[in-house]
């Protein structure tokens, strides 16, 4: 059975009082009637205990007239403290909404501002491997085991360096033959003071992967290239038509690209997607 709620209650009660009001109200009209019935018919009692009869009527009358009264009173304060308290809780409950408004809004913008931090920290992220990415590139570049592979990087470029150290010891753990990059090697170009006739030089971003145009090098660079970019990473692949022996594949790793790298490129490339949907 379904308990009544709060309204159905509160009906009960007030239909309840009303009743109560009423019966205390006849049982006053019923003694009041008795004391004028014992003063008009006394022919068979004694004085004394006409009297006594009265007396006692009376006080009965006071009685019931006292907590018809008082009943009254007392239901009547009953009902505006249950009013106080209804608007009381009706208060709470409005402000409880509101502070939950805001509280909700609140944490709207501290996630708000927790995936801007995000975003901006990806944008300048150094580029890494998880260690998904790190199995995965191993697997892949397994089928090329024995593949003679210098790793380098553009010189004085930390982050680059770290990068490019990843790569080689990813390509290690596929059984490649590889040259690791050093940092303390500095690269040395023939140049001429710049003229006006001089080509803009254009700064270089993401990974450049050649080979040796033989079919072994070329197959396992544009493996490694493409996996490289499977993983969310700025990468490309470019034919040399040097012929060192054996065939070689040469890995540099340049300035890190604009935007996110890797996982964060790959979240983010989802996320397009999904919005495009």
């Amino acid at each position: 059975m379904l308990a009544p709620d709060i309204g159905t209650l509160k009906t009960l009660a007030a239909h309840s009082q009303s009743w109560a009001d009423w019966a205390t109200l006849a049982v006053f009209v019923g003694l009041l009637g008795e004391i004028l019935t014992t003063f008009l018919y006394t022919k068979d009692k004694s004085k004394s205990e006409i009297t006594l009869e009265v007396v006692c009527a009376v006080i009965i009358t006071a009685g019931v007239l006292g907590e018809w009264n008082f009943g009254a009173r007392a239901a009547q304060a009953n009902a505006q403290l249950v009013a106080m308290l209804d608007k009381e809780a009706n208060d709470a409950n409005e402000r409880a909404a509101v502070a939950n408004q805001s509280a909700a809004e609140a944490n709207r913008t501290a996630e708000q501002e927790r995936l801007e931090r995000i975003q901006l920290e990806e944008k300048v992220a150094w580029r890494t491997f998880t260690k998904e990415q790190r199995h995965s590139v191993i697997r892949s570049m397994s089928a090329f085991a024995g593949q003679l592979a210098d790793c380098s990087f553009l010189t004085g470029d930390m982050e680059a360096f770290s990068f490019s150290s990843e790569i080689a010891s990813a390509l290690r753990a596929a059984k490649w033959q590889v040259v690791p990059p050093n940092p303390n090697i500095f690269e040395r170009k023939e140049t001429t003071l710049p003229t006006t006739a001089s080509p803009i030089q254009n700064i270089d971003f993401g990974v450049e992967v050649k080979s040796t145009p033989d079919r072994k090098a070329l197959t396992a660079a544009r493996a490694a290239a493409q996996e490289l970019e499977r993983l969310g990473f700025d990468a490309s692949f470019k034919s040399t038509p040097q012929r060192p022996q054996p065939p070689q594949v040469w890995i540099v790793v340049d300035h890190r690209p604009l935007g996110p790298q890797g996982e964060a490129n790959l979240r983010r490339t989802n996320r397009k997607r999904a919005a495009s949907h």
